[in-house]
């Protein structure tokens, strides 16, 4: 078992500096995942980031994480132009979180809107 939210937070920072967006954290301390699902985690919230720092056009993305019974559940979301999910929903970032996740063992759900921004919901 390894910390997941330190390892989180320090990838999560250097995309948003990269970026030049603000980063809002609602998370819990001392996250402990297996190293596998820990990575997973990790992969699928970075790319979750890039994706609102690159499409949405938004200036803040919110990341939460938080215990779910045995489970990790990882929010990332923001507040930008939004997208049809039932068109724009196979872009290479949005096959391969859902393919991290299910990997070990979660699932991710992907909802947005136009001109309501986005959320990717990672339990794992």
């Amino acid at each position: 078992m390894c910390s997941s939210d330190l390892t989180l937070a320090e990838a999560i920072s250097e995309i948003a500096e990269r970026f030049d967006i603000e980063l809002e954290f609602d998370t819990v301390r001392d996250v402990r995942l297996p190293e596998i699902r820990a990575e997973a985690m990790v992969r699928i919230a970075c790319e979750a980031v890039t994706n609102a720092a690159r499409h949405s056009g938004a200036s803040l993305v919110r990341l939460s994480l938080k215990h779910d019974g045995q489970r990790v559940r990882l929010r990332v979301s923001d507040t930008g132009r939004g997208f049809d999910p039932k068109v724009d929903c196979e872009g290479f970032g949005l096959i391969s979180m859902r393919e991290r996740a299910h990997a070990v063992g979660g699932d991710v759900r992907i909802s947005s809107a136009p001109g309501r921004g986005s959320e990717v919901e990672a339990v794992l």
